[in-house]
């Protein structure tokens, strides 16, 4: 008897939770990218800890072994400080992904909210109209039961 509802934003609403599905992915993404560069930032560290800890195994200490020694040290610094700064690069990635996917969020919440809005509105309208509807048909069949009481009395 009622009319089926019908959101008149459903395309904004299921653009909104697409792109909160994507928002969503990229923040998997930029988490997984992260984790990533954490373990090479550690592998990093390990390896620069093992060159500290290193004795010159074999080889005789001589001016070019050590130069050798504390280039292979600067070459691994060098790797570190990269590693990290990535790292750090990363970590503001994913916060920027977080924030967008809140961002999105917080939209899509919007709309659907107005959404179950306007559909609470309209149930409430078709049961008011049912119910005023049902009141008329019980009315008229009040009236005639009355109508044919008074003509049966009358007769």
């Amino acid at each position: 008897m009622s009319k089926k509802f019908r959101f008149s934003l459903e395309p904004v609403l299921k653009l909104r939770a697409h792109t909160t599905e994507q928002a969503k992915q990229a923040l998997g993404r930029a988490a997984l990218a992260r984790q990533q560069q954490e373990t090479a930032l550690q592998h990093a560290d390990e390896r620069l800890a093992l060159h500290a800890q290193e004795i010159l195994g074999g080889e005789q200490i001589t001016p070019l072994a050590l130069r050798r020694r504390e280039a292979r040290r600067q070459a691994l610094h060098v790797d570190f400080e990269a590693a990290r700064n990535r790292l750090e690069k990363m970590r503001g990635q994913e916060k920027q992904a977080r924030a967008t996917l809140m961002s999105h969020r917080r939209d899509e919440e919007a709309i659907s909210t107005l959404h179950d809005r306007e559909k609470t509105e309209h149930e409430q309208a078709a049961e008011e109209r049912e119910r005023s509807f049902l009141d008329e048909q019980a009315l008229t069949v009040f009236n005639r039961k009355r109508s044919a009481q008074k003509a049966r009395s009358s007769t």
